[in-house]
């Protein structure tokens, strides 16, 4: 579930700022799904920055993130989604790729081979 306003939305944050201001707001999302938007977190550019919303219709949440907006928009995505992708953009490359990125001996091994 996607909804776009305006596609030209662009507002610029770190990472760090952006997952608590998610777990903030996250305490609200309906977990059990009666209706697929109550698990969205609306995200809405403001003159300061971002602005997250969410509500099970018994309580809402939200809070104000200080970013740097380019273009004005709103989006609801997935909350359980664009937390879990917000988290893994923090994680650096597994090891496996580390070596790969680093001409390790992995790389040595015929293509298609199976590591020992």
């Amino acid at each position: 579930m996607t909804t776009v306003n305006n596609v030209n939305f662009d507002a610029r944050t770190d990472r760090a700022s952006l997952l608590q201001a998610l777990r903030t707001v996250g305490m609200a999302t309906c977990r059990t799904l009666p209706v697929p938007s109550l698990a969205g977190v609306l995200i809405e550019t403001g003159e300061h920055g971002l602005h997250l919303s969410t509500t099970d219709h018994q309580c809402s949440a939200r809070t104000h993130l200080p970013a740097q907006v380019r273009a004005p928009g709103r989006v609801v995505l997935d909350h359980r989604e664009v937390t879990t992708l917000v988290t893994a953009l923090g994680k650096g490359p597994s090891a496996h790729e580390a070596a790969d990125a680093a001409g390790g001996p992995e790389n040595d091994r015929p293509v298609g081979a199976r590591p020992s």
